[in-house]
């Protein structure tokens, strides 16, 4: 079965300055802080980018990178290795414009999680995302 994950956070910044912070598609560490290590790289590959870091706990978390629009502010990715029972994972990260000095950033994903891990996967995610939102955040306003 499909489920749907989101999160989002108003950020007393400029969507532009924002978007600056996400579009670098790097310090996973800063925006995950409990989860990734600062061992992190992007690769360009013939099929498009691909970013791999290692988790705190020693597993490997690799995504390919499928969109990347500047004027809209979106950034789509699919998860290719994840040490969880998910299967078909596609997330986003969307930075939305309130005013000049302030935006929303939200992070979605999509993933196909069996019924016996399904409710245990969907809140860890949901405190994934819920952190990595206050700590881009704290990153973005400090």
């Amino acid at each position: 079965m499909i489920h749907h994950i989101e999160a989002g956070q108003k950020v007393d910044i400029s969507a532009q300055a924002a978007w600056k912070a996400i579009d670098q598609l790097t310090a996973i560490d800063i925006w995950y802080p409990n989860l990734a290590t600062k061992d992190e790289k992007l690769e360009a590959s013939p099929s498009g980018f691909r970013r791999r870091y290692l988790l705190e706990n020693g597993s490997a978390f690799v995504e390919r990178i499928l969109l990347r629009d500047v004027p809209t502010r979106i950034f789509i990715y699919s998860v290719e290795t994840v040490p969880m029972p998910a299967k078909n994972i596609v997330g986003m990260m969307r930075v939305d414009e309130i005013s000049e000095h302030e935006c929303n950033v939200i992070s979605a994903v999509d993933m196909l999680l069996d019924p016996i891990h399904a409710e245990g996967v969907s809140e860890v995610v949901q405190a994934i995302f819920d952190e990595s939102l206050a700590a881009l955040t704290v990153s973005l306003t400090s």
